[in-house]
Order: C-alpha cells, then sequence, then structure tokens
C-alpha cells in the first residue's frame, strides 16, 4: 500500500520509453477511459487496429484487462507521463 502512496517512486519518463509512439496514444485513450470505437475514430485508424495496439500494450505490461492497463499506466508514469508527450 505505501507504493500507492508514495508518488516518488513513479518514474516520470513519458509513455514512449515503454511503447511505440502510436501505444502511447492508445495507452493514453484507455486510461482516460474512451472506448476502442472512439480511439480509432481520433487516432484515425481501424477499431481493429486498436485492439491489436491494446493487446501489445497488455502484453508489455503484463496486465489482464483495460482496466489493470490505466492502473499500472498511472501507476508507473504518473499524470506527468501525458505533459511530456
Amino acid at each position: 500500500m505505501r507504493h500507492l502512496i508514495d508518488s516518488g517512486s513513479r518514474d516520470t519518463r513519458p509513455l514512449t520509453t515503454m511503447f511505440t509512439h502510436r501505444q502511447a496514444e492508445v495507452a493514453q485513450a484507455l486510461r482516460r477511459g474512451k472506448a476502442n470505437k472512439i480511439i480509432a475514430y481520433e487516432l484515425n485508424l481501424r477499431e481493429s487496429t486498436v485492439k491489436v495496439h491494446i493487446r501489445n500494450i497488455m502484453k508489455k505490461l503484463k496486465a489482464t484487462n483495460r482496466t489493470e492497463v490505466a492502473y499500472k499506466v498511472n501507476d508507473l508514469f504518473g499524470e506527468g507521463a501525458l505533459a511530456q508527450e
């Protein structure tokens, strides 16, 4: 529980250090709770491409669902990851 409180342990590097640029954009959208169809529209991608990016993000984070991806991205990178992109 202490690691959740101690924000000093967060990595302040941008998301692109772990993900490709496109995966970072998709991860940010997931973090904001957007649906695949909305992400696809906003990034000018096909929904199937978004699903592939999400699957690859989940593998990298060893996450089992979208909510876990959002939690892990927040835990690893904090809010600063969005501003540094």
